[in-house]
């Protein structure tokens, strides 16, 4: 990923793309950093979406919805909490609880976390238009990242004229 709004961080985010068995795609994401590096949301539950995820370090990405209005949100947090949204019209109108049925995972490691984010291709564009996005750090110490979104002043990652094909 390259950045589109950063401090300085050594080695950018990844992500992968994989079709997998069953109908489902996989966004596979490795963040470099130390493990003192991490803002994370102990706080917050396991095993349902959390509104407001983005606040602490999140990998996320944003996929065309297959009939094609609007998009799907996802995010995946270094604890592997999870959010969803099916956005309509940015920040206009959107669905809180899309119950996709999405499957997320995290692992931590000493130099990097990673995180992952399966979904039911059925649900998406078979062209996998998107974005797909990080926001790292503490909110004095944020870092963005983007595939493909311009640098803007606040970060803004809810361009859907920015999405791309992601394979």
């Amino acid at each position: 990923m390259r950045t589109a709004q950063s401090r300085a961080i050594p080695e950018s985010p990844t992500v992968e793309i994989t079709r997998m068995p069953g109908g489902k795609v996989q966004f596979s994401f490795e963040v470099p950093c130390g493990a003192d590096e991490r803002y994370v949301g102990a706080e917050w539950p396991i095993g349902q979406s959390v509104w407001g995820l983005w606040e602490r370090d999140v990998v996320e990405v944003f996929v065309q919805a297959r009939e094609g209005e609007g998009y799907y949100e996802f995010q995946v947090s270094p604890l592997g909490q999870h959010f969803e949204l099916r956005v309509f019209e940015p920040r206009a109108r959107v669905d809180r609880d899309p119950r996709t049925g999405l499957t997320v995972g995290a692992a931590l490691g000493d130099g990097s976390w990673r995180g992952w984010i399966a979904v039911d291709e059925s649900l998406l564009d078979p062209n996998l238009v998107g974005n797909a996005f990080a926001i790292l750090g503490s909110p004095d110490a944020r870092s963005y990242w983007s595939l493909f979104a311009p640098p803007h002043s606040p970060p803004d990652f809810h361009q859907p004229g920015h999405f791309r094909s992601l394979l």
